[in-house]
């Protein structure tokens, strides 16, 4: 039972690899041939704007995380004496 299953998933991820590449390339095609190299790099930083935005929030929440272990650990930029 268990190498069934084994099969039956290594099956699907067999099939669902050969999908995404018959999509991709199938895109890729219509576009070079509909609108050439322009159509193609727009269409690609139209993807990848989402991911992009994703990257900036994430390194915000880094950048914020590590101003909150400094204050909580003492260390950071050292303030000025008051004379």
């Amino acid at each position: 039972m268990h190498l069934n299953i084994m099969v039956l998933l290594k099956d699907q991820v067999y099939l669902q690899r050969n999908l995404y590449l018959e999509l991709l390339s199938t895109i890729a095609i219509v576009l070079l041939y509909s609108g050439g190299l322009q159509a193609l790099q727009n269409m690609m930083i139209i993807a990848a704007l989402p991911f992009s935005i994703i990257i900036a929030l994430m390194t915000f929440s880094l950048l914020k995380a590590l101003r909150e272990e400094a204050k909580q650990l003492g260390i950071g930029r050292i303030k000025k004496r008051k004379e």
